[in-house]
């Protein structure tokens, strides 16, 4: 309560005080009221300057999904060429048997009916659909056959007719290695990995494994 203090003058009493009360009364106003545009302008400024924490997450959710889909769609895409690599595997070893079957002679031996080019034979006895069907592999690379191929061009001691698969990845290597043979000594059967500028000495389980464990690719060789 505002109290008044007076000066008489005469009949009349003088408020001098009243006016000092009055101008507290509306500075205390101005000030609530600048206050309050501080605070939202300061809330603005705030909501303008960046993203809540709720909105980093989401988009941290959301490009984790996204990266997690691209991956695992590699993954069954690289699935799906290691069944198409043991298909084609599979299929040129029984092409290659039927040619003998048929000629008398490993294609490529340059005594067949054809070309002597290996995939050419085989296609001149409709064994395979196409040149470039026999001669690449799921994984985008190259595959020969190599006629009495001797041992400096392979893993194996000896002369032996010889498929070799160009830059397979290591991990579908071994995988296909054991399908067909011991897992436990890829380095002793009809199915062997090398490094690609080590063709002559094939990987043992543990070197294969380092293989796998980098990324890295490998030369498979397939012994007939």
């Amino acid at each position: 309560m505002a109290v008044a203090f007076g000066l008489r003058q005469g009949n009349r009493t003088s408020s001098v005080f009243t006016p000092i009360c009055h101008e507290a009364t509306l500075t205390g106003a101005l000030r609530g009221k600048a206050y309050k545009n501080m605070e939202v302008g300061m809330r603005k400024r705030k909501q303008e300057a960046g993203f809540t924490l709720l909105e980093i997450a989401l988009v941290i959710l959301i490009a984790g999904m996204l990266i997690g889909a691209v991956l695992n769609s590699r993954g069954i895409q690289d699935a799906a060429r290691s069944l198409r690599l043991q298909k084609q595997v599979e299929e040129l070893r029984v092409a290659v048997d039927l040619y003998v079957d048929r000629i008398g002679e490993y294609p490529g031996s340059g005594n067949a009916p054809a070309t002597g080019v290996w995939e050419d034979d085989l296609v001149e006895e409709d064994l395979v659909t196409s040149t470039s069907r026999a001669t690449n592999h799921a994984f985008g690379d190259s595959v020969s056959f190599d006629y009495q191929s001797a041992t400096a061009n392979h893993p194996f001691t000896g002369t032996f007719n010889i498929f070799q698969y160009d830059n397979i990845p290591a991990k579908w290597a071994r995988s296909l290695i054991s399908t067909f043979e011991d897992a436990a000594n890829p380095e002793l059967g009809d199915f062997r990995a090398t490094q690609p500028g080590s063709v002559g000495t094939p990987l043992d389980a543990a070197d294969l494994d380092t293989e796998v464990t980098s990324g890295n690719n490998v030369f498979l060789f397939i012994r007939i």
